[in-house]
């Protein structure tokens, strides 16, 4: 079911009008290909390190900025806004701007009344599935 889910996602983001669209995130078209050759092993949540610097910054990955994003979602009834979303998960607009387009053609989060983003059934169970990693991870 993950794995369909994943398949799925990786699809909506590859199947653009031009080159531009087709790699709106870096690497998904040899994601997509080692999905279809039954190569499993990306759908692993720990197979995406968060990466740590000697410094006090903290890189995140891609599924820790999409759980943040899902988190701030989740927190409120009525759904978030592009700016507080944008400052919750300590983004930039064009950073937002992709990701929100990114969970929305993934079928994660949809928009209420044009300006308001709130969280889908599935959406909370991909939320489920980053904090049971996120828990195992810290055994």
């Amino acid at each position: 079911m993950l794995f369909q889910f994943f398949q799925q996602c990786f699809n909506i983001v590859s199947t653009g009008s031009n080159e531009k669209s087709r790699k709106c995130f870096n690497g998904t078209m040899i994601v997509r290909e080692r999905l279809q050759s039954g190569d499993r092993s990306l759908l692993r949540l720990d197979n995406y390190p968060t990466q740590q610097v000697t410094s006090s910054f903290k890189y995140r990955d891609r599924v820790a900025i999409i759980g943040d994003i899902l988190r701030s979602v989740k927190e409120t009834r009525s759904g978030r806004r592009k700016t507080q979303i944008m400052q919750s998960a300590n983004l930039n607009y064009t950073q937002t701007m992709k990701y929100l387009g990114y969970l929305m053609g993934c079928g994660l989060i949809s928009v209420a009344d044009g300006e308001t983003y709130t969280i889908t059934p599935k959406g909370y169970e991909f939320l489920q599935l980053v904090e049971i990693q996120k828990l195992q991870s810290l055994k």
